[in-house]
């Protein structure tokens, strides 16, 4: 598998077409408000990711961030991967099933993870 040819900012910032410095400044406001919410976050079970973020994102932001949090934990090595994919599987239900996430992992079809981590071939298909 190849590597990208530009950074994540500049392939992003061409697909939105914001400058880089102000996709930059949108982030970093972003990130900062997301990291001030979990950390300041009493409601439900502690759980702000899944009990408050999940409804203020797009599906399709959602879908991402949810994988990419999961795609982090399993490659770190966390105790029960059982679990997290349990979990997951649960929040795409909380989705409204198959017809509602289905085209999320469509685009992602191609896609193939790195074989350093076991597998070299596409595994949202």
């Amino acid at each position: 598998m190849s590597e990208p040819s530009e950074s994540l900012m500049v392939e992003t910032a061409k697909v939105t077409g914001i400058s880089v410095t102000k996709l930059n400044e949108v982030l970093e406001a972003f990130f900062k408000g997301l990291h001030r919410r979990m950390y300041e976050y009493d409601g439900g079970n502690g759980a702000y990711v899944t009990e408050e973020l999940s409804f203020e994102l797009s599906d399709r932001a959602w879908i991402h961030l949810y994988q990419f949090l999961l795609l982090d934990r399993l490659r770190k090595g966390c105790q029960y991967p059982e679990d997290e994919i349990a979990d997951s599987i649960e929040q795409l239900r909380y989705m409204g099933g198959p017809s509602q996430w289905r085209p999320f992992f469509e685009e992602m079809a191609s896609w193939q993870m790195s074989s350093r981590f076991g597998l070299d071939l596409p595994l949202y298909s």
